[in-house]
């Protein structure tokens, strides 16, 4: 499961990798007006084949450990409170990194005087990065507990 998710987030870093370098041939060949156009199209067939997704029913298995006591009601809240708490600390940092991110690329060009292409190459980097810390804990959130 854990491999599942993260070779998701995977994926979206390694279109933020790409993009900007596509993006940018895009609109010299096409126009910013092309780039927006190819992406309407791209998120229209994103859309289309998730509507061709069927449900998926887990298989049925018998537990491990038929002997282990079934969770309470108590402990399933308990539960519950832990992960929106953590759901809501990694909302948090990523509204901050939305918000973040969007302005470093101004700050880079007007503090440092760096070209646009060379800010766009330190994105792809910071995606790099992302993928391998993705890809990897996922590996380790696979790894059976000994």
């Amino acid at each position: 499961m854990a491999s599942a998710f993260t070779t998701l987030g995977s994926a979206y870093a390694v279109g933020y990798i790409f993009s900007p370098l596509i993006a940018g041939l895009l609109a010299s060949g096409f126009g910013v007006r092309g780039v927006f156009i190819f992406t309407a199209a791209f998120y229209s067939l994103a859309a289309l084949t998730l509507t061709r997704i069927t449900k998926q029913h887990p298989c049925k298995t018998e537990p491990a450990h038929p002997s282990e006591p079934k969770p309470t009601l108590k402990s399933e809240r308990f539960e519950a409170w832990k992960l929106a708490l953590v759901s809501a600390l990694f909302a948090a940092m990523m509204f901050t990194f939305a918000l973040i991110s969007a302005l470093v690329p101004q700050f880079l060009s007007d503090v440092y005087h760096y070209d646009i292409t060379i800010v766009l190459y330190l994105g792809s980097i910071t995606y790099l990065g992302a993928f391998l810390l993705s890809f990897v804990a996922g590996r380790i959130g696979d790894k059976p507990e000994k």
